[in-house]
């Protein structure tokens, strides 16, 4: 098979880990890193029956008994050869498209936008040479080891972690870069939080910072009307938890957050829900007035008491407007507003954006006369699960989805819908490509290693020089050289 050279320290450490493991080995295998254990399946394959084939792409990892040198491995790179702009050494042969939009011209108003590298996993150096020329300050990631990786990447100053974190290693792992002028701030509403940092803190005498994360959630009678998402949720809670701060030595706070999320992230516009809008249009309007006392009144308190606040965030991309107006906010942290995907065309705030990211699916059957079948298209949003979830058929106009199947893992059949006379909209068929987009934010990152990038409509071959190691130029016969971005998953990350 096509074998590839262990190097990444995420290898070594899956390496690591398989050892520990009884009668575990560590494979590195085209397109996986595979590590197999005893287990039913090779059992099953003992038994002398002739298996042809292992869903590979269903399970991933390969169990022991199956070759490297598979005909799934083989036709995946078989078919990554016969893309345009593909390498037959890259895992799937989908090719993402990634072009400049307006988000950046809205977010050069007002606070200081943090990029929510977690959402569009991206570190916030590389999310900055597609979208703006005004590089944002600070990233936001979710966990200590996500972190780290952003210090690393040398493109973040400072770093607010988006939730709290028990995983005392990475917390110590930061403190290399904290004392070399770094600022990583620790989410907490919780004394559990406080008392884990503040004893990996007392360990290695140095003093970290924290934020306490507000819950702008509005509870009504019968409808809790936002996010389950933090223990502080009156002026009371953060009195109770700061007084209980103050018996740990080695903790400061310094900063603030109240992400008004059922502003931010719920549209208004849902599909097959229209009934839905003018209650959710009021619950927002209501939920404003909320927040804005809530998250101003808790501000003041602290101010008044000595705290000295190096941030106040708030806010998400579907609130732009309102978080950027209010006078106790310094940043919102934004990661949506910068592609535009698809759930943010049914929210009012976003009517000024344009989609800018999306994938191509391969079409690769045609069971009927008026049915094409892609390859892969599975790609669905994190969250309640819901039609306004899924991935949604850009180009061509004349192709809808089978509700029957849907996006699927391992194909997305299309019905091609009879176009009016005189249209120059042609049917596809085998060997062309469907334009799509995702959802929300993550799925492409989640799902493809490179990002492609275009501007007006043509490849971008320079960006502007950047510490991120994540930008990189790939050689394409027809067009030269072609910009790309290296996404989590291509840098060969995983933070869960």
């Amino acid at each position: 098979g096509k074998a590839q050279v262990v190097s990444s320290d995420a290898v070594r450490q899956a390496e690591s880990q398989a050892k520990g493991a009884a009668g575990c080995k560590a494979v590195r295998s085209f397109p996986f890193l595979v590590m197999a254990r005893g287990g039913q399946a090779e059992a099953r394959l003992a038994l002398g029956l002739a298996v042809q084939g292992v869903t590979v792409g269903a399970v991933q990892p390969f169990t022991s008994k199956v070759q490297v040198s598979s005909d799934a491995v083989r036709q995946s790179e078989s078919q990554a050869k016969g893309e345009e702009g593909c390498e037959a050494d890259r895992s799937f042969p989908f090719q993402v498209i990634v072009r400049e939009g307006q988000a950046e011209v809205r977010l050069a108003q007002g606070p200081t936008a943090r990029v929510t590298v977690g959402v569009v996993q991206l570190f916030p150096g590389t999310a900055q040479k597609v979208s703006s020329d005004n590089t944002p300050e600070a990233g936001s990631p979710a966990q200590g080891e996500e972190a780290n990786e952003a210090f690393r990447d040398g493109s973040s100053p400072m770093i607010a972690g988006s939730g709290p974190t028990l995983d005392m290693n990475s917390v110590a792992e930061t403190f290399v870069y904290t004392r070399q002028g770094a600022t990583m701030i620790w989410m907490v509403d919780r004394p559990e939080h406080v008392d884990m940092l503040n004893k990996i803190a007392q360990i290695h005498d140095v003093t970290i910072d924290v934020c306490l994360d507000i819950n702008m959630s509005l509870p009504l009678p019968k409808l809790y009307f936002g996010t389950k998402r933090s223990a502080l949720m009156t002026i009371k809670d953060v009195k109770k938890l700061l007084k209980y701060i103050k018996t740990c030595p080695n903790i400061c706070v310094s900063a603030a957050m109240g992400y008004e999320a059922q502003i931010a992230g719920l549209a208004e516009h849902l599909p097959n829900k229209a009934l839905l809008t003018p209650a959710i249009r009021l619950l927002k309007k209501r939920s404003k007035n909320q927040v804005s006392k809530r998250r101003r009144t808790i501000i003041d308190y602290l101010t008044k008491r000595g705290y000295k606040l190096k941030l106040v965030n708030g806010g998400g991309s579907g609130s732009m407007d309102f978080t950027s107006s209010q006078p106790e906010v310094t940043e919102i942290t934004v990661g949506s507003a910068y592609y535009k995907s698809a759930y943010f065309d049914h929210m009012d705030s976003m009517d000024d954006f344009q989609p800018a990211a999306g994938f191509v699916l391969p079409i690769t059957r045609q069971p009927e006369k008026d049915v094409i079948t892609c390859h892969g298209g599975g790609f669905i949003a994190s969250g309640s699960v819901g039609i306004e979830k899924v991935p949604v058929i850009h180009y061509p106009p004349n192709l809808t989805l089978l509700k029957d199947e849907g996006f699927g893992e391992v194909q997305t059949p299309m019905a091609i819908l009879k176009t009016k006379k005189g249209s120059h909209v042609e049917n596809p068929s085998i060997g062309d490509v469907v334009w799509c987009r995702h959802a929300k934010a993550g799925e492409l990152c989640e799902h493809f290693n490179v990002l492609y990038c275009y501007r007006n409509a043509s490849h971008v071959t320079e960006l502007n020089d950047s510490k991120s190691n994540s930008v990189n130029s790939s050689k394409d016969a027809a067009t030269g050289d072609i910009q790309t971005m290296t996404t989590y998953r291509g840098d060969g990350q995983c933070f869960h």
